[in-house]
């Protein structure tokens, strides 16, 4: 993420007052660790939760835990200066990284820090949980398995795609289905019979979860 010098934004603004304004949010989407704005380590986290469950033995995982500011003024970056000058168009920022992922043979397991960082002036917040699955070269589209539900403006609806109870989120993956694009790498949806079966999508986390349970199953495998 880059951060325009003052003289250098301050000059980009005279040329662009009468044009559409400016903006004070960052460029780029990555933010940089000397930003001061990027987030600080808790040295007192009080919520640790246990990912655990299964994942078939020809599949690999990759899990994303994804922090926000939850403070707009000051805290949001814009893909493009033209973007953020003439559009208006920005994001609050946004800090992701990666969860190691301990396996024996289909069992794994992982955590994350709910209360990681400390909140900071943009006060920063866990938002969630991200997976992909793939084998081989096919590689499932990336999407929230848990999700923050406490903090939030609006409530969050339950039901048996996304909820609070302690039963597994359940990927059912039918990779052998996928189209092969021009550059080699396919993407697939692991959605497979989720309508139809009722399975639960997505978990919703709160103060008190300490145990999320995921399994991630090949339908293409014996």
């Amino acid at each position: 993420m880059i951060r325009i010098p003052f003289a250098g934004l301050s000059a980009a603004c005279m040329v662009m007052i009468g044009l559409g304004g400016c903006t004070s949010a960052r460029i780029g989407s990555e933010l940089s660790v000397d930003d001061p704005d990027y987030p600080v380590r808790n040295d007192a986290p009080r919520q640790v939760v246990q990912v655990s469950g299964q994942l078939s033995a020809s599949l690999n995982l990759q899990l994303h835990a994804h922090y926000g500011a939850t403070v707009t003024e000051g805290c949001t970056w814009t893909p493009s200066l033209i973007t953020g000058a003439f559009e208006g168009v920005a994001f609050r920022l946004q800090h992701s990284l990666v969860l190691p992922v301990h396996r024996d043979d289909q069992r794994i397991i992982s955590e994350f820090t709910v209360d990681r960082y400390l909140p900071g002036r943009c006060g920063w917040q866990f938002a969630g949980v991200s997976a992909a699955v793939s084998k081989g070269q096919t590689v499932s589209i990336a999407r929230t398995v848990i999700r923050a539900v406490e903090g939030r403006s609006t409530p969050v609806p339950q039901d048996w795609q996304a909820n609070m109870q302690p039963s597994p989120v359940i990927w059912r993956c039918r990779f052998d289905s996928a189209d092969s694009p021009d550059d080699g790498i396919e993407v697939f949806y692991c959605g497979e019979d989720i309508r139809e079966q009722r399975l639960k999508g997505e978990h919703l986390l709160d103060s008190t979860t300490t145990r999320v349970e995921l399994r991630f199953i090949d339908l293409d495998s014996p």
